[in-house]
């Protein structure tokens, strides 16, 4: 709700004083393209770091994953990363595909994404790593997932959905995408084998 001040769920010093536009929960991001001021949200990250505070638009709180959306961007920072944007959503192959345990293994799962087509390596080099299923919107979700994003492209949050960052979120989305276009090749040619 506006002018409502939450816990951050961590503690993000390097985002202190910033603003971050966001989902509102319990939207869709098609949403977003629609209006979005009234799907969205805009918060401030208090001077403490441990705190933000919904501005403006209603009663809208952030995704109820904000707590890993502000680990990763204080990470950011503290890379100094030109990656401004992160994106979480729910792609339904790759999603499909984190139920298979053999699967689940980091750099096995990446070498068979970069080997179903050209521009999965070309366009997300690092590949991805898996985090077990967490609690959605949890702490430990979001910590395990600051852990995952390091030396990779996207973070796979088993059985729920994938984390990636990108200079804006074309690019976070892209990754994405290109990812999930990789694991719908793989699904369909293990279908015919």
């Amino acid at each position: 709700p506006s002018g409502c001040v939450f816990p951050c769920g961590c503690s993000v010093p390097l985002l202190a004083g910033q603003y971050f536009y966001c989902k509102a929960s319990g939207h869709r991001m098609r949403d977003l393209a629609i209006s979005p001021l009234s799907y969205g949200c805009i918060i401030r990250i208090s001077d403490d770091g441990k705190q933000y505070q919904v501005l403006g638009f209603g009663d809208l709180k952030p995704t109820s994953e904000i707590t890993a959306h502000l680990l990763i961007h204080n990470q950011l920072v503290a890379d100094g990363s030109p990656n401004k944007a992160t994106l979480h959503s729910h792609p339904t192959t790759l999603v499909a595909l984190s139920h298979i345990d053999s699967l689940c293994k980091d750099a096995e799962l990446t070498r068979i994404l970069h080997e179903m087509i050209p521009e999965a390596r070309l366009f997300v080099p690092r590949g991805i790593n898996v985090v077990p299923y967490l609690e959605p919107g949890s702490v430990e979700l979001a910590e395990q997932t600051l852990h995952a994003i390091k030396g990779c492209d996207i973070v796979l949050w088993r059985k729920h959905g994938v984390l990636s960052t990108g200079p804006d979120m074309m690019e976070a989305f892209d990754n994405i995408d290109i990812m999930e276009k990789s694991a719908e090749i793989y699904w369909r040619y293990r279908t015919l084998i």
